[in-house]
């Protein structure tokens, strides 16, 4: 009797160890589901406040940014001088060109003319303009300024009246044109003296 209670302890304990390395066994299984290729390309990172924020600013400030060193925003597409100008269409027409400006009297004195001055600018911003008569000394014989309005093109027209005035000498003068304040150039202008001998005409 004590012999078969001694078999079924041992045999009870060697299934009960089984049953432990079994349950063990098992517990140490990891099962995962297998992945899924969607064909989708991996996300960048996510753009931040700052960064989402910049295109809108750019885009809001396209038309007033600076221009980059060397980019020219403004210049001067024509200067004519005239003693009446037609509006048209496509802009003003010299009615009677005046390529020389006469000058008479002594002192001498240029005659009344009209100066159109057709100007650029891509940023289409309204800006101020000066324009300067100098004569072969480079001083100023005759100067104005004023505004420039673009409503919404790129370019526009800037006329002056100038009255008679006296000049120490004819010869070839220039007519310097400021936008915005910056100079965009020099452009001819001569003066001289009719000559009676063709019929009023001036000198060339």
């Amino acid at each position: 009797m004590g012999m078969r209670r001694a078999f079924l302890i041992a045999v009870l304990v060697v299934a009960a160890a089984a049953w432990a390395d079994d349950k063990k066994l098992k517990g140490t299984v990891k099962k995962t589901a297998p992945k899924l290729d969607l064909g989708l390309q991996p996300f960048g990172d996510i753009p931040k406040g700052a960064e989402l924020a910049k295109p809108k600013a750019a885009e809001e400030n396209a038309d007033t940014r600076s221009s980059a060193p060397g980019e020219k925003v403004c210049s001067v597409v024509s200067v004519q001088h005239a003693k009446g100008f037609v509006r048209g269409t496509d802009g003003a027409r010299p009615s009677s060109p005046m390529p020389v400006l006469p000058a008479s009297g002594s002192p001498l004195r240029t005659d009344k003319f009209v100066s159109m001055v057709r100007v650029k600018c891509t940023d289409k911003r309204n800006r101020e303009i000066a324009v300067a008569i100098l004569d072969p000394a480079q001083d100023t014989v005759m100067d104005a300024s004023g505004q420039l309005f673009f409503a919404g093109k790129t370019e526009t027209e800037w006329q002056v009246d100038w009255d008679a005035t006296s000049i120490r000498r004819v010869g070839d003068y220039g007519v310097l044109v400021r936008v915005g304040g910056e100079a965009l150039g020099t452009f001819p202008l001569k003066i001289d003296v009719p000559s009676a001998d063709d019929g009023g005409k001036t000198n060339r």
